[in-house]
């Protein structure tokens, strides 16, 4: 199976702005990906969802979309990508979330849905843990 890990800054603070890249590790034989992803929006504000290097094929941008952001239940929903020729590799970004920190306090960005396909249309096995996080207050 492939690894799924988000890169985050090693300090959060309140009302920092951050992005945070999905990475791919090992990502073999794939050719379209859907992920809806979770957070706290009591800490986190999702400003903007931008394509990962996977989603730039010959130089060119393939089809993807950024997902529908519900900053109320602080989820976003749908984000996808298909490439025409198969993707293989030890390391790609997916996507990057560019967040607002609005609150302290722990958290975690979590990953409720994740389908990887090869181009047959079969899900690929993976293993992810939802990334946690610190924010400490203004100082």
């Amino acid at each position: 199976p492939f690894t799924l890990d988000f890169s985050m800054p090693e300090k959060l603070r309140a009302g920092q702005v951050f992005s945070s890249d999905l990475i791919a590790y090992n990502l073999y034989d794939a050719s379209e990906f859907l992920v809806d992803i979770k957070y706290d929006p009591a800490q986190l504000r999702l400003v903007y969802v931008s394509r990962g290097t996977m989603l730039v094929e010959d130089e060119q941008l393939v089809p993807w979309s950024s997902g529908l952001i519900d900053v109320k239940n602080g989820i976003v929903r749908g984000i996808s990508g298909k490439r025409s020729k198969v993707f293989a590799g030890e390391r790609t970004t997916l996507l990057r979330l560019n967040f607002m920190v609005v609150g302290n306090g722990k958290g975690e960005i979590s990953l409720p849905k994740v389908i990887v396909k090869n181009p047959e249309g079969e899900p690929l096995p993976y293993d992810f843990a939802p990334v946690k996080y610190v924010i400490e207050g203004e100082q």
